[in-house]
Parts: C-alpha cells; sequence; structure tokens
C-alpha cells in the first residue's frame, strides 16, 4: 500500500507568502486611504484659537472714549511717580486742575530721575485725540511750585509738547489720529526734581470727530 504523502500547504501560508501578503493589503489599503481624503471624506474644519487682542481691536464707544474709563486699553507703563492712575492722582481720589474738577483723568505724577509714559491702545474709528496736561492739586498742601513737561505720541510721532508750571493748564487742540495708528503715548518729564510735579492729564479721550 503506498504511503500517503503530506498535503502541500498553499505558498501563502509560508513566513514568505504570509509577508508578500500583508504588503499587498497594506498596499491597496494605502490606495484607499489617498482615494479617500481626494473624495473628501477626511476634511474637517480645524477648533478656532483665542486671537490676541491688538490696538485695532477696541471699539471707539461710547464717543468720547475716555481712556481712564477703559483699563484693557492700557498697553503698558514705564517710570510714573506713584504709578499709573486712571479716574484719580495717587495721593487722593478727587483730581483738580486749575481749579477745574476732572472725573476722568489720568494721574502720571512724573519721576525723579528719566521720564515716565504710558501707552494705550487706539480704538478702532478714532479720528482726534484731545486732553488738557497741568499740576493737580494736593488737598493737604497748598504749593504749587512744580514745573515739568508733557507730550503726546501717536506710535513714534511726537504731536504735541507743553511746559506747564504752577497752577496753570495748558490744552491740546483735536489732534488729528491717521488712519492706522496703532499706539497713544502720553509722557511726563520733569526735567530733574519732580518735588511737586503733580503732572496730571485732564479727562484724555479719542472722538470719532476730526
Amino acid at each position: 500500500m503506498d504511503e500517503e504523502k503530506p498535503k502541500s500547504t498553499g505558498w501563502w501560508l509560508t513566513v514568505p507568502g504570509i509577508l508578500t501578503a500583508v504588503a499587498a493589503i497594506l498596499t491597496a489599503l494605502g490606495g484607499l486611504i489617498v482615494a479617500s481624503r481626494q473624495a473628501g471624506f477626511f476634511e474637517h474644519t480645524p477648533e478656532r484659537t483665542p486671537t490676541m487682542q491688538t490696538s485695532s481691536t477696541i471699539a471707539l464707544s461710547p464717543d468720547p472714549f475716555y481712556l481712564a474709563s477703559s483699563p484693557s486699553s492700557v498697553l503698558q507703563q514705564s517710570n510714573v511717580h506713584g504709578g499709573l492712575q486712571l479716574g484719580r492722582v495717587y495721593w487722593q481720589t478727587e483730581v483738580w486742575i486749575e481749579n477745574l474738577q476732572y472725573e476722568h483723568a489720568v494721574g502720571m505724577h512724573a519721576p525723579d530721575n528719566g521720564v515716565g509714559y504710558a501707552d494705550f491702545k487706539i480704538p478702532l474709528g478714532a479720528k482726534s485725540f484731545q486732553t488738557i496736561f497741568g499740576l493737580a492739586r494736593d488737598d493737604k498742601s497748598s504749593n504749587n511750585f512744580g514745573n515739568a513737561i508733557g507730550r503726546v505720541y501717536l506710535d513714534n510721532d511726537l504731536v504735541w509738547e507743553s511746559a506747564v508750571s504752577g497752577a496753570k493748564a495748558m490744552h491740546t487742540p483735536a489732534i488729528p489720529v491717521p488712519s492706522g495708528t496703532k499706539r497713544l503715548r502720553l509722557e511726563v518729564d520733569s526735567q530733574g526734581t519732580n518735588w511737586s510735579d503733580q503732572t496730571t492729564w485732564g479727562d484724555p479721550y479719542f472722538s470719532g470727530a476730526k
């Protein structure tokens, strides 16, 4: 009786055969994925990330737009004696300049060395800027012997400058704000010692009117 021969296994059950089959499947799957992408099956809308606020994203509302009423408009401050004060001065809450009270003042007492400044965002739609510059009174002291200089910059351009002394206040005109301007800088300079240099901006504001 003839001895039964073992049955032959197919090529695909051998190790080389299995590897060849797997490679063929992966190739076919890759082609399917490419075709699916081309057909738009895997398209999706990416999640939105928060957008950082820039100087052009704050609204001119209300008009007039008082700097003191918008803390979010402050970009930075540097070397201001007593720190930047919105709606007050650092030594008291009420602000009086040249015997007039200002409820939206920006207090910026000049430093003893160098200049102090504060930068603000310019609201979209602003066409002019206006303020007064003077030495705010101190209700605990009657002296008015300070003298200092105030400057206004739009971006890097100096657009207004004036010296003040005693109780006298200086009024700016309506300073035009060119389209695309992003930054307002208010600067105070004691020109030396800052004794009684209680430099303060009276109700500085932007407006949509020229």
